[in-house]
């Protein structure tokens, strides 16, 4: 009875950390899911942002750099965003995914070298208007950036040798206080450098 119960349990193990593949080889995607968040992805020159549709100052914004320059917007459903050491998962509500990757996967969609989590009224004055995120986001507000190994420049967290940094703080602007928060990571041979506003 025990050896039965043992060889059950291994047999759920190995079924659950197995990932599901077609016949190609490619793998299954996740049913569809109803409920998702609006989003919008901006792609630009050296970036790609994430924001909400309907976003607040309370709610996370992602900044990818990358070396690309094509440009697009393109409304998103998402069922969740996660990000992890290496990059960016967005699980679509339709059960696709979109990855930004700052490892080099070559199974992702998007390659950067620095990721970035923004929140705070500072990145949504820069990034929202009256209707919602702009057409034309001033990308070069982020505060959490990463440079090539190498490059001169004056941080108040990071650093050459450090992959990743996070700062909070608070300046005025407009006649009135405003605050953000940042972190950052980056790939190899580049290192984070944040800075207070």
């Amino acid at each position: 009875m025990r050896m039965k119960i043992y060889e059950l349990f291994v047999l759920l193990l190995f079924a659950t950390s197995c990932e599901l593949n077609d016949e190609s080889g490619q793998p299954i995607q996740a049913a569809p899911r109803s409920g998702g968040t609006a989003y919008q992805f901006i792609g630009g020159d050296g970036y790609l942002l994430l924001l909400k549709q309907s976003g607040s100052a309370n709610d996370t914004s992602y900044f990818l750099q990358r070396s690309g320059t094509d440009h697009f917007q393109e409304n998103l459903e998402v069922a969740s965003v996660v990000s992890d050491e290496f990059g960016l998962t967005i699980l679509l509500t339709d059960g696709s995914t979109r990855r930004a990757d700052l490892a080099g996967n070559p199974s992702a969609q998007y390659h950067g070298f620095g990721l970035s989590e923004l929140y705070g009224d500072y990145y949504f004055r820069k990034f929202y208007g009256p209707n919602g995120p702009l057409a034309d986001p001033d990308v070069s507000s982020v505060r959490c950036r990463c440079y090539a190994n190498g490059t001169q420049t004056s941080c108040d967290a990071g650093g050459p040798g450090s992959d990743r940094c996070e700062i909070s703080g608070s300046g005025s602007g407009g006649g009135s206080s405003v605050g953000m928060r940042c972190s950052v990571k980056c790939a190899t041979g580049f290192f984070s450098c944040c800075r207070t506003i």
